[in-house]
């Protein structure tokens, strides 16, 4: 694997602030942002600083909730990876971080929800004094955009963090948030005061026409079905879902109108076994429309689109959003991307943003399907309606 280009400036600082064990530091930081809900599934990647600017970092393409230290990836001064995995693609933004922040022991890249958001706005923000507590810097700086794992991604990071030496929260544009902390309590604590800033500039600046009460599901209250055999000749081999009082799934018994749309669902998609019903208040506002991609991780997911097509992975109802997947993990994980792509959708309407171009979106979904796409396990921690 060929050294990044760390640039001009790259020094080995002689003393550095480490964490008591790197690697198991790592696992839990990671732990805890998917109790959090700011990383789900394989998604964004951790670091931890072991010495000068060398770092071990998240493999690729691993699950947290089962990842070990040993499989941690390291890299080296030099740029050099080493370990039994290959490291997130992402690890020369986590060395160009450790070289510009010599105080930073840990680093953190997430795809959190309001955060991801907000990074589809044309300007960086001016925080409020609160906001700016709350950070410890007086700006929320939004790097240009570059596809996932490219030099054009961590250049704008770079410069970002090169022109404001005070800020250690950056957002990356149409694709999440950086993170550089002292500690692992530092890092996670930024991460999630990031989150409750970004809802609060997010809920600032879009109307709050709808509620999450006015939008309780459809009569027969089911929010899942599971496919237990394929293909559905009846539909006895389809089980429904409501939620309890604690939020478990429980049996149900849908309506006519249901069967009738996932028995179609499933009939036309073999390779689905689970649907989640989104009844989201911000996704609401496109329910029978059209929703391109604002973001990266939607146009990987989703692809080009997301209409009243039933075979999509996400079908925009007049009611609801039907969110399809493999199993239960990844309907859930679409769900979770559907609503943060709605987010940004409504702030890009606010600002005049036209979203992410038909090309990258393409490229994005056809790489991921090929090459990058995983079956991890989405805990229902990590579920938005949780943390947000």
């Amino acid at each position: 694997m060929s050294a990044p280009d760390f640039g001009p400036g790259h020094v080995v600082p002689e003393q550095v602030p480490l964490t008591a064990n790197p690697r198991e530091d790592v696992i839990a930081l990671s732990h805890d942002l998917l109790d959090h809900g700011l990383v789900v599934r394989t998604w964004g990647n951790v670091s931890a600083r072991v010495r000068g600017n060398a770092f071990v970092i998240t493999p690729s393409g691993r699950s947290y909730s089962t990842m070990q230290p040993e499989d941690l990836s390291e890299v080296d001064d030099n740029g050099q990876a080493s370990g039994p995995f290959k490291p997130s693609s992402e690890y020369p933004m986590h060395a160009l971080c450790y070289r510009l922040r010599a105080d930073a022991a840990m680093v953190i890249h997430t795809h959190q929800p309001y955060a991801s958001s907000l990074s589809v706005s044309p300007e960086s923000f001016e925080l409020s004094d609160e906001h700016a507590r709350l950070l410890g810097q007086d700006i929320l700086p939004i790097a240009s955009y570059g596809l996932p794992g490219t030099h054009t991604l961590h250049h704008g990071v770079e410069q970002v963090l090169f022109d404001h030496p005070d800020v250690n929260v950056v957002l990356m544009r149409a694709h999440g948030a950086l993170v550089c902390g002292t500690s692992k309590s530092d890092a996670l604590a930024r991460a999630t005061r990031l989150e409750q800033v970004c809802r609060e500039i997010y809920e600032g600046l879009v109307p709050q026409s709808l509620t999450e009460a006015e939008l309780a599901p459809d009569a027969d209250g089911v929010v899942m079905s599971r496919r237990t055999c394929t293909p559905p000749d009846s539909a006895g081999q389809i089980e429904y879902f409501t939620r309890d009082l604690e939020g478990q799934f429980v049996p149900c018994s849908p309506s006519t109108l249901t069967v009738r749309l996932h028995e179609q669902c499933y009939a036309k998609r073999e390779d689905v076994t689970a649907i989640r019903v989104c009844t989201d208040s911000q996704v609401s506002t496109f329910f029978g429309r059209t929703l391109t991609p604002q973001l990266d991780d939607f146009a990987q997911i989703v692809g080009l689109r997301a209409d009243n097509r039933l075979g999509s992975n996400v079908v925009l109802l007049s009611r609801a959003a039907l969110c399809l997947g493999i199993d239960e993990g990844d309907a859930a994980a679409i769900e979770y991307v559907l609503e943060k792509n709605a987010r940004a959708a409504r702030i890009a309407e606010i600002t005049g943003e036209a979203g992410l171009s038909t090309f990258d979106s393409l490229l994005m979904n056809v790489v991921y399907r090929l090459k990058y796409s995983k079956r991890a396990s989405l805990p229902s921690t990590a579920h938005r309606s949780h943390t947000q």
